[in-house]
């Protein structure tokens, strides 16, 4: 089974239907990767580069071949993944490192890592409803 549609208008399609549960996932992220990921020494994306991305689709050497991939650190970046987050593997979308845990959980306690991993799992719900759509 597909990940992600193959063909144009359904792929575009399901693509703008993501579009907002990525941008929710953006503002809940991207200024954790932003403070955490230059400095990090232990790569989360190490197993990115063993299973090609997680990609089940077939879509691995697209974006190999216009992001770049180091075999060793797999898509990462300076500040996290370097992949536009509309593409990344659903299993990437809603990854919580140790490093992001333990931040949240420093700044917000439990209770406030808890609501933090709620919201991520209602998103990763909606993003299987939208999925199972475009099939």
């Amino acid at each position: 089974m597909n990940q992600h549609p193959k063909e144009g208008n359904n792929r575009e399609a399901y693509y703008r239907a993501l579009e907002p549960i990525i941008q929710e996932l953006a503002s809940l992220f991207d200024h954790l990767c932003a403070e955490l990921c230059p400095s990090c020494t232990i790569s989360c994306c190490e197993p990115c580069a063993r299973e090609k991305g997680y990609y089940q689709d077939g879509r691995f050497e697209e974006m190999k071949a216009q992001y770049g991939f180091n075999p060793q650190k797999g898509f990462l970046g300076p500040n996290g993944c370097i992949l536009p987050r509309l593409y990344r593997s659903k299993r990437c979308l809603y990854h919580i490192c140790l490093r992001i845990q333990f931040s949240i959980i420093k700044e917000s306690g439990p209770e406030g890592f808890a609501k933090f991993k709620e919201k991520i799992n209602r998103l990763a719900e909606q993003h299987h409803i939208i999925e199972n759509t475009y099939r």
